[in-house]
């Protein structure tokens, strides 16, 4: 009996389709990097997009008073149960508040809290956090760490300090779970990040830092301290085990890896519960209700109490603004066709493009490779296609190449921008070679280089057309075999105006 082989559809190639070159960030955009005199104002964003790069010294810093994270994270002493309960820590107060909705208020939780070393008393407290049905409090000032039931606010455990502590007292300051359900304790007095299993039994103990302070855990378990670096504070980021894996800088650069914290802060920690405040029945007065159209609704501190902002104040508070450099300049590595005077087809951009921003396309080609020296040297009329791009389409934009024939193809785009926003490039295909309906014309279109290009150009505009239809028949196996299902959505792709 013949065994049966499945067949997979052939690979698009000429004569028939042409290939193509993928620039993105999990393909590699193959970037030139500047010389050592330019300062790199084109980066990657947190979802791999490609971006002008912000200029130093503004937007919301990672590193803030109220340990948000830049606002990835809720601000330290604040906790929120899986039923969107939010609890706060009053540290001055050592008093354990929880928000009602329906009054828009904190409200003390009874039989807890006061100042004081009892147990159930708090001294200096700062982090909390909740896991399961038990609210976690750091009480540094008593050092130590205390475990309450939520129902009933019942007082479960004591963490002491750990035998493994570099000095017999330890301060927790912070404190944070990963998914697995273990507890990640920042302790000040050590220098050093302890980790508790489920159960409260210490594990380990890890990082080399200088008073650690805030703790925020990701997606993806790696945790974040807010730790002293020579003569100012920085992130310092480790993976579940204590393996360092780096600092963290923007908060635009990690945004990608956290959740929501389902509503607002500002850079003092001010909690914005606008949307959260609601009456006990629609016929009932909210009490959450504003004095006036010019002042927000629901704004807290970090103590619980009602804070009064203004309404023309909350973006600067909430938002700091970003400014990016006006312009910078991507430049790819030789895209290698292994054609020799290969006429290089088309450039397709996929992304988003802002009003106040624009985008550059130029092309270069030749037999041989140039190294980044040679380039600077070109002319600028060497440089050709020089498209500008104003508006992408659906999030898409594509263009004739116009460069003459070469094996080798350099595509600079140049980014600009009004500062307030800038261009966002998810991914960019180069297509090549150029494989044009002219083929199925009389020769006499193509007699001579002048008409053979006019005739392609042309032509390009039905060609574009054809193989959008055609790439569908293509790929239509994909429909039918489960093992071509994407491993994870593409939030590009899935965006309003775009077919997935």
């Amino acid at each position: 009996m013949t065994e049966f082989i499945p067949r997979l559809p052939d690979l698009r190639q000429p004569p028939d389709d042409p290939r193509h070159y993928l620039l993105n960030h999990d393909a590699g955009w193959r970037i030139v990097k500047p010389k050592y005199d330019k300062p790199a104002l084109i980066e990657e964003s947190s979802d791999g997009a490609l971006q002008l790069a912000p200029k130093s010294g503004n937007g919301r810093p990672l590193v803030d008073d109220a340990g948000t994270f830049g606002g990835l994270a809720l601000p330290t002493g604040i906790a929120m149960d899986c039923a969107e309960n939010l609890f706060l820590l009053d540290s001055e107060a050592g008093e354990l508040k929880m928000f009602d909705p329906c009054d828009c208020l904190f409200k003390k939780l009874s039989c807890t809290g006061g100042l004081g070393s009892e147990p159930r008393k708090l001294r200096e407290p700062h982090g909390i956090a909740i896991c399961g049905g038990d609210l976690f409090v750091c009480d540094t000032g008593n050092h130590r760490v205390q475990v309450f039931a939520l129902k009933g606010m019942t007082l479960r455990a004591i963490w002491e300090s750990p035998a493994a502590a570099k000095s017999q007292t330890w301060q927790p300051f912070d404190i944070a779970f990963d998914s697995r359900g273990r507890a990640f304790v920042s302790d000040f007095a050590n220098g050093a990040v302890h980790r508790f299993d489920r159960h409260g039994r210490w594990q380990t103990a890890f990082g080399d830092l200088t008073q650690p302070t805030h703790l925020a855990i990701d997606r993806h378990d790696r945790v974040y301290v807010v730790g002293k670096d020579r003569d100012k504070f920085a992130v310092f980021v480790f993976d579940a085990d204590g393996k360092e894996s780096g600092k963290a800088a923007r908060p635009d650069k990690v945004a990608h890896y956290f959740c929501p914290p389902g509503f607002a802060t500002d850079a003092k920690g001010n909690l914005y519960l606008g949307d959260w405040c609601k009456p006990e029945s629609p016929h009932a007065k909210c009490k959450c209700a504003p004095t006036g159209d010019e002042w927000v609704k629901g704004v807290f501190d970090l103590r619980g109490n009602p804070v009064r902002v203004k309404q023309r104040e909350q973006a600067a508070l909430l938002w700091s603004s970003v400014v990016f450099a006006e312009e910078g300049a991507y430049l790819s590595a030789p895209l290698d066709s292994e054609i020799y005077r290969c006429q290089w087809h088309r450039v397709v951009l996929e992304g988003d493009l802002p009003n106040g921003a624009a985008v550059k396309v130029e092309t270069f080609t030749a037999e041989t490779t140039l190294d980044a020296a040679d380039l600077d040297l070109l002319p600028d009329a060497a440089w050709r296609t020089q498209q500008n791009v104003r508006a992408l389409t659906a999030g898409a934009w594509d263009c004739l190449i116009t460069s003459p024939p070469g094996r080798f193809l350099y595509l600079r785009l140049g980014f600009r921008s009004n500062g307030a926003v800038t261009p966002r490039l998810a991914r960019v295909k180069v297509f090549f070679p150029r494989i044009s309906l002219r083929r199925y014309l009389p020769a006499v279109f193509g007699g001579d280089p002048v008409s053979a290009d006019f005739t392609d150009r042309l032509l390009a505009v039905f060609d574009t057309t054809h193989r959008s239809v055609e790439e569908q028949v293509d790929n239509f196996a994909r429909y039918l075999d489960p093992m071509a299902t994407p491993a994870a959505r593409d939030p590009w792709r899935l965006r309003p105006g775009r077919q997935s």
